[in-house]
């Protein structure tokens, strides 16, 4: 957008309906309802967003330098915002800002920088109105577990060099 945020998409068709994901530093992500192009100006309103703190312990002592995530529960194409991350400072404290408000959300630990302190459970947790703060307390960690296996082809073939495996939270 320009310094006035107006912008301007070229689409093929009239009418043609788009969904639109706007990201400004200071203020929350919004994705757009459907709108229709044509010659009208759609106004899309950004608000400051929610900040949501917490502090991460292991026993009675901060772990500091893991990292959280964060994602709404709702991922459909038409909500969904994308993932997002925040390290927690030395003294285990974490803060996210600008987050979308009024919305269903889990806060987790990524699982790579939980590796020697234990493992984080998922917690859901709502966002509430704009410009508000959510503490959502102390996190304990808890002994993690290793879930280890094999992936082969059918065909015994060899894995693709560029192969990974995904592991989600459901």
């Amino acid at each position: 957008s320009d310094e006035r945020g107006e912008f301007e998409l070229g689409v093929s068709a009239e009418k043609e309906e788009l969904l639109v994901l706007v990201r400004a530093r200071g203020f929350a992500s919004r994705l757009s309802p459907w709108i229709a192009a044509g010659p009208e100006p759609h106004t899309l309103a950004l608000g400051r967003g929610v900040t949501v703190t917490g502090l991460v312990k292991k026993g009675d002592q901060p772990v500091g330098g893991v990292d959280l995530g964060m994602a709404q529960v709702d991922r459909g194409g038409e909500h969904f915002l994308g993932e997002r991350t925040i390290g927690t400072g030395a003294d285990g404290r974490f803060t996210f800002v600008n987050v979308a408000p009024n919305d269903d959300w889990t806060l987790y630990g990524c699982i790579g920088s939980f590796q020697k302190h234990g493992a984080l459970g998922v917690r859901p947790i709502q966002s509430g109105a704009d410009e508000t703060t959510l503490d959502v307390g102390t996190l304990v960690l808890e002994p993690g577990l290793r879930l280890a296996g094999k992936v082969q082809l059918s065909d015994g073939s060899a894995l693709p060099e560029d192969f990974r495996v995904l592991l989600g939270r459901e």
